[in-house]
């Protein structure tokens, strides 16, 4: 069989395999939501115990506890509640805050034991009659209610709550769910799942989300993260003004955060589910994977035709065919004799080396680490105490049970395997868990230790992904200390943001899977997911130069970047087409790492405040009513807050050389990013696009900090940092230096920038403040160059105290006139605080 052959066939045989899952998978898994139901009842007593109440009912009990002035959770079973929450993902603060309760007119109404002063300080209402809950803010704005109160299956274990507002929402939010970006009226289940590649409406993925996000047309917006691991399903009304919460097993258990904007929602969401460790500064570089590079010459030569073509890269990615037969923490020393060798001369050109690990351990009486996870019985078993044994890659496999604590410690202390032959961070896959059958995955009757409380697979489902990230972060931090850790998963349960970074799966060479990247990767930031990147390029199927081109163009912009395709498909790196494919690329990458400075900034702004890398359009401008508009907020977003991006999500018709596209700027000053002219906001521009072009805008008065174009990311200490200014009449902008690698920077060891002024076309004012103990600009060679954009030189610069004339400025150091239209201050090792002013 020929090459060509062995690839149509591979692909017919995908097809069907596919066609054969998606039918097999819902068999197996689709529950039926219950159609009778028990209501939780009207409230007997109650009892005030400090920072909660605790009702009991005609049916079962609930539980009003105040977590924060904006954040508050509600808990409710039929049986009596334990008096701690246990949950995978919530680390509740602990800030004294003691409550309030009054009787009057049918309702428990509670409130902070405080005066109630800003208009959105929380009421909790509970009604005596039926225990329905109202959120409610003092000035009288209803934030949600209940019309039926939470209830339980007459049956089985099914529990559910409904949410009603009397103002239309748009929910979004739900992490890792394909379609557009508000789900109104989109029926979404929570069962994490190897969909053995997705489409445009697949569902349910490989994580679940279970978090809403309520937005109004305002600018306000509320969240509800429902805190249960079992399988659930989510059914938001098309109108918005209803939402219906079902979960097959536990007790209802949800976090409600108040707001009252979208940005407090992302920042109140990580004080419960935590934000994401600062990574090293490498991970903003691009990556190159693909399953799978080997041997370990093909190793080499991808990484020299990196450097030779001048394409920067930071990251090679080795798959599961760099281990002998599958087996985890392996090497095959037929493909790769000297790891650590191949892994220390790639460093030296800059490279950093990423592995995959997955949790099946392969049936091998002469592989240590499988007798040690069975004699130290760290394995999952069924109901007769038999390891489970289902089959993937290596074959016949048992699974370490993630959910028991000595399982992780055990599994943690492995990846010392790796870190001794240097390898720099890691990938985990398939903990879904994938299992090659028909069912796809565990039968529910494994039993798991759940922190020695005891259950099945049920119970542990959906946060076996996120145990084994645990495992695996808590491990590599014992083993590299001061060192920053970098872990990635497909598969995780809410707040798997402080243990791991994701990426969204198996996806298709295809513009609708591009498309749908876009309003994916910004639910996954508003929940908390702020380090998510997509499969430049596809996974499954072939890429073409088209489409990578245009993937690039958005692919960018992703909190991190990287190509990856699957082994029966054609080469897709940058370099894999024509010339012409080849720099355009090129010149998009060369984008990402002038650009590094500006997301570095935003990486640590998310790790410190839980806010997304990239956001909606109505999270920057909530009161833009069109920024609501669906048109723009799934085809636009905003990069960190300043930069607008436009991305082409559609290929360029037969015969045409470019794409007519209509873009909306928000309300407000725009500047070209790339011509620098000004554009007014509050309108729609059409454009034509082509293949090279990708229109992105930067709000008037950004100071946006920029780095050079290097080999990579280790390269920018032996170039200055560029603040551009872009013309507005007040200035505002911030970056952020650290040494990239260490966890110094938690005891001071960084330097924050503060960049405001003022520019009334006769004067620029700047001043440039500094925090963090550190007063120089690191992985900089400590040189700054401020560029304006002004057409004329100016008459007088001044920094600090040494004013230059129209006399002096030619032979100055500090300025430069080398671009047309660019006007520049070099500032060798500068002093902080700064202060620049420029008489025009």
């Amino acid at each position: 069989m020929s090459s060509e052959e062995y690839k149509l066939s591979k692909r017919i045989k995908d097809r069907f395999l596919k066609l054969l899952l998606d039918f097999t998978g819902p068999f197996y898994h689709k529950k039926r939501i219950p159609r009778n139901w028990i209501p939780i009842g009207g409230v007997t007593t109650h009892k005030d115990k400090g920072n909660s109440v605790l009702f009991t009912t005609d049916n079962g009990f609930m539980e009003i506890k105040i977590i924060n002035s904006r954040i508050w959770r509600v808990r409710a079973s039929k049986s009596t509640l334990p008096n701690e929450h246990t949950s995978w993902a919530a680390i509740e603060p602990d800030v004294g805050i003691n409550l309030k309760i009054k009787f009057e007119y049918g309702n428990y109404t509670i409130k902070e034991n405080k005066n109630l002063s800003a208009k959105d300080d929380i009421l909790v209402k509970v009604s005596e009659v039926d225990s329905t809950i109202v959120f409610e803010k003092v000035d009288g704005t209803i934030i949600n209610f209940e019309t039926k109160p939470i209830s339980w299956s007459t049956k089985n274990d099914w529990s559910s709550c409904q949410k009603v507002t009397s103002v239309e929402e748009k929910y979004v939010g739900f992490g890792e769910k394909t379609g557009e970006l508000v789900k109104n009226g989109r029926k979404m289940v929570f069962w994490n799942t190897d969909p053995a590649c997705f489409g445009y409406k697949e569902d349910p993925l490989y994580q679940s989300d279970p978090i809403q996000i309520s937005v109004r047309e305002d600018g306000s917006a509320y969240g509800i993260f429902y805190d249960n691991e079992h399988y659930s399903v989510i059914k938001p009304s098309k109108k918005g003004d209803k939402i219906d919460y079902y979960t097959e097993s536990g007790p209802i258990c949800y976090y409600i955060v108040t707001g009252p904007t979208l940005k407090d929602v992302s920042k109140q969401i990580s004080t419960i589910n935590g934000k994401i460790p600062l990574p090293p500064r490498w991970v903003l570089g691009h990556h190159q994977s693909r399953w799978s590079y080997y041997p370990e010459e093909k190793v080499r030569s991808i990484a020299k035709k990196f450097r030779e073509r001048n394409i920067p890269c930071d990251v090679i990615h080795l798959d599961i065919d760099y281990m002998r037969g599958f087996r985890n923490f392996t090497w095959d020393h037929s493909r790769f004799p000297d790891p650590k060798k191949l892994i220390n001369d790639l460093q030296k050109d800059g490279f950093k080396v990423i592995t995959m690990i997955d949790p099946g351990l392969k049936i091998d009486p002469e592989w240590d680490i499988y007798n040690e996870c069975i004699n130290q019985n760290l394995h999952c078993k069924l109901p007769d105490e038999s390891p489970y044994i289902g089959k993937v890659w290596p074959g016949d496999c048992i699974f370490p049970d993630f959910t028991n604590p000595l399982t992780r410690e055990w599994w943690g202390s492995k990846f010392k395997l790796l870190t001794d032959v240097d390898v720099d961070a890691i990938w985990l896959d398939m903990a879904e868990p994938s299992i090659f059958d028909l069912r796809r995955t565990f039968p529910n009757d494994v039993l798991h230790d759940m922190n020695g409380r005891g259950g099945n697979h049920r119970d542990a489902h959906n946060i076996y992904g996120h145990t084994f990230a645990m495992a695996t972060r808590d491990g590599l931090e014992k083993i590299r200390g001061n060192k920053r850790n970098f872990i990635f998963v497909r598969s995780s349960y809410a707040g798997i943001q402080r243990y791991a970074a994701s990426w969204t799966g198996d996806n298709f060479s295809h513009f609708i899977s591009l498309k749908q990247s876009l309003p994916m990767v910004l639910n996954m930031g508003l929940v908390g997911q702020t380090m998510v990147t997509v499969d430049v390029g596809g996974f499954v199927f072939n890429c073409y130069p088209e489409l990578l081109i245009r993937w690039y163009q958005l692919g960018i912009f992703y909190p991190f970047v990287r190509n990856h395709t699957a082994d029966h498909t054609i080469p897709q790196e940058p370099f894999a087409f024509d010339k012409k494919t080849e720099d355009i690329i090129r010149k998009y990458i060369d984008l990402r790492y002038q650009l590094l400075p500006y997301f570095y900034y935003h990486m640590w702004e998310a790790a410190q405040f839980g806010l997304p890398i990239m956001r909606p359009l109505f999270m920057e401008f909530p009161k833009d009513i069109e920024t609501y508009n669906k048109k723009w907020h799934n085809t636009q977003f905003i990069a960190g807050e300043k930069i607008l991006v436009a991305p082409v999500l559609e290929e360029i018709k037969k015969n045409e050389t470019s794409v007519k596209q209509e873009i909306y700027l928000p309300q407000g000053d725009w500047v070209s990013f790339w011509t620098k002219e000004p554009i007014k906001g509050g309108q729609i521009i059409e454009v034509d696009v082509s293949l090279e072009d990708l229109p992105i805008f930067v709000k008037a008065g950004s100071a946006i900090p920029i780095g050079p174009i290097v080999p990579h990311v280790e390269k920018t200490s032996e170039h200055p940092l560029i603040i551009e200014i872009y013309p507005g009449e007040e200035i505002h902008g911030k970056a952020y230096f650290d040494d990239g690698e260490s966890k110094d920077f938690e005891l001071g060891e960084y330097n924050l920038l503060t960049i405001s002024g003022i520019d009334n076309g006769k004067t620029i004012q700047l001043d440039i403040s500094s925090d963090g103990s550190r007063d120089d600009l690191l992985t900089t060679n400590n040189t700054m160059i401020v560029k304006f954009f002004k057409k004329q030189p100016p008459k007088s610069v001044k920094v600090n105290d040494k004013t230059y004339s129209s006399d002096s400025l030619s032979s100055s150091s500090y300025w430069e006139q080398k671009e047309e239209g660019v006007l520049s201050i070099t500032i060798k090792k500068p002093e902080f605080p700064l202060a620049v002013e420029i008489i025009c």
